[in-house]
């Protein structure tokens, strides 16, 4: 009989204790996201697309495009993600926001999760946390030295770290960083990242709780106070706690297999 993980199994087990309404439920919930997007919770009315934050444990924050020039393209199947629905950003106007105040600036901790496909130029604002008035922000990601790099500008001062591997931009990518209190973590897929710090310290010690004045949460675009673009297809993006590394690759497995990466 064939060796099967007890963690391959655990998110499974997870999912049988949590309540069904409506159907399945989704097995990252397990998982208690701090907020939650993904490319089948959402809305389309006319010319505004949203988002709706799925998660079942925080204050829920629905993403919508502000005017129709920023409404992104949705896609009913998509080759590169496992015949699942997606959304295109065009890189030059589309994004989706909600003004939220000091968005969860008591934690000293999370983790950052997105699934995504680089269509052109290296900004990869997966889901961005800004600041419409200052130069602060959070989740300004990007391709540095063909890895993947993550910066944040807030009132302690800035951070900017990156992996070691060459991202493959032809195709999709997962995409995970954390701050755990003492250090910062990364993964690409399944694979953990060597940290190599841009500025700063790879300590930890800069993360959320670190700027008081941060204004709102974004996908598509960083707004902090001018806009940035990205010209991305888009499938999740979420924020969690971060518990362990362990959990960290239950989720990674998960995603991965939803979405065929």
């Amino acid at each position: 009989m064939p060796f099967i993980s007890a963690s391959a199994i655990t998110p499974y087990n997870m999912i049988r204790e949590l309540p069904l309404i409506g159907g399945l439920v989704d097995p990252i919930l397990a998982y208690s996201p701090f907020n939650v997007w993904d490319s089948e919770h959402e809305t389309r009315v006319g010319t505004t697309t949203t988002f709706l934050d799925y998660n079942n444990v925080g204050t829920a924050y629905d993403l919508a495009n502000p005017a129709a020039s920023n409404q992104p393209t949705y896609n009913a199947s998509s080759f590169d993600f496992n015949s699942l629905p997606s959304f295109t950003f065009d890189g030059s106007s589309d994004y989706v926001i909600n003004n939220v105040s000091n968005y969860r600036n008591s934690d000293n901790s999370g983790m950052f999760i997105s699934v995504y496909k680089k269509l052109s130029g290296n900004l990869m604002m997966t889901l961005t946390v800004g600041a419409e008035t200052t130069n602060r922000y959070f989740g300004y990601n990007s391709i540095n030295s063909n890895s993947f790099r993550t910066s944040a500008a807030m009132d302690a001062g800035t951070f900017s770290f990156r992996g070691t591997e060459n991202v493959d931009n032809t195709n999709p990518q997962l995409v995970t960083y954390a701050g755990t209190g003492s250090e910062y973590k990364m993964w690409i897929g399944d694979s953990e990242q060597s940290i190599v710090i841009i500025q700063g310290n790879n300590d930890g010690a800069k993360w959320l709780d670190s700027t008081n004045d941060y204004g709102n949460l974004a996908i598509g675009a960083r707004v902090s106070p001018t806009i940035s673009y990205s010209n991305i297809e888009w499938c999740f993006s979420g924020y969690f706690p971060y518990v362990d590394d362990a959990t960290t690759l239950e989720i990674i497995a998960i995603l991965k297999t939803k979405y065929a990466i």
